[in-house]
């Protein structure tokens, strides 16, 4: 679209010509629906790129998350998918909670959480899914929040670092000061009940994550499953972490990505893969 000068009223074969490409735009916005059948199908708001292949891809690529669902949510219970992105997990996982259950979801990409508020709205689980706009870290209180993209439905924007989770550098293109919070103070207040389960997908930021839940983990009520993506960057620690708070590795699994990767000669140790930790007893 052309610049304009701010100087009167574009005149009218102008405004024309934007208004039509305007509407073009508008038009290419649909209404997606998928679904892996087991769960009532699920419809996305689809705008950019990124948001379609969410929508299309996640089921596909990611079936170790799917069956983590599928085998730990029962009715009534309370989720926390932290990194909801546009919310594919925490419908799916809504759905099975049933009315009595409860997620929340975490996402503090403003664009992408627009998305997932219409989508939850779109799905009609809007009194099963609480979301929250934070970020989530080791103590409260704000940091800035540095995006990599500002288009809905992107990823591995960071929360105070550029270092993405395979230890690469990045220039943001946005920098947005953000309310950061942790579970221990969520809970502690009461804004939030207990998770009996816990996903955690934050590109990297999860150690921060986890190290603002140790008074949940030392508590009565501590989750009995948490599915944590884990990146080479700082694995150890995050792996340290969960042993001393009394959790073991009770699988992991990659998507279907870095499981071609892994077959084309890649370094399991350069990938990431999403862990499966249980209460050690």
């Amino acid at each position: 679209m052309r610049s304009y000068s701010g100087h009167g009223t574009p005149r009218l074969p102008r405004r024309v010509i934007d208004g039509v490409r305007l509407r073009g735009l508008a038009r290419l916005e649909r209404v997606l629906t998928v679904h892996d059948g087991s769960a009532p199908p699920l419809r996305f708001r689809v705008r950019t790129v990124q948001e379609y292949n969410r929508a299309t891809n996640a089921l596909h690529n990611e079936p170790g998350t799917l069956r983590w669902i599928a085998e730990h949510v029962r009715a009534g219970d309370v989720l926390f998918d932290v990194g909801a992105n546009i919310g594919i997990f925490s419908m799916l996982a809504a759905h099975r909670a049933g009315p009595t259950g409860r997620v929340v979801a975490f996402e503090p990409h403003a664009a992408t959480i627009a998305t997932l508020l219409e989508n939850v709205a779109l799905n009609g689980l809007g009194e099963r899914i609480d979301v929250m706009s934070c970020a989530l870290h080791r103590a409260p209180g704000h940091l800035p929040f540095l995006y990599r993209s500002l288009v809905a439905g992107s990823g591995l924007s960071q929360i105070g670092a550029t270092r993405d989770p395979f230890g690469h550098e990045a220039e943001p293109v946005a920098r947005e000061l953000k309310a950061v919070a942790t579970v221990d103070e969520l809970i502690g207040a009461g804004t939030v009940p207990p998770p009996a389960l816990v996903k955690i997908d934050v590109d990297g930021n999860e150690l921060d994550v986890l190290a603002g839940m140790t008074a949940l983990f030392a508590g009565p009520d501590r989750p009995r499953s948490l599915q944590v993506e884990v990146n080479p960057e700082g694995a150890a620690d995050l792996l340290a972490l969960m042993s001393e708070a009394g959790f073991r590795e009770a699988g992991r699994h990659l998507t279907l990505g870095a499981q071609r990767l892994l077959r084309e000669g890649a370094d399991p140790d350069s990938l990431g893969a999403n862990v499966v930790f249980e209460p050690a007893s």
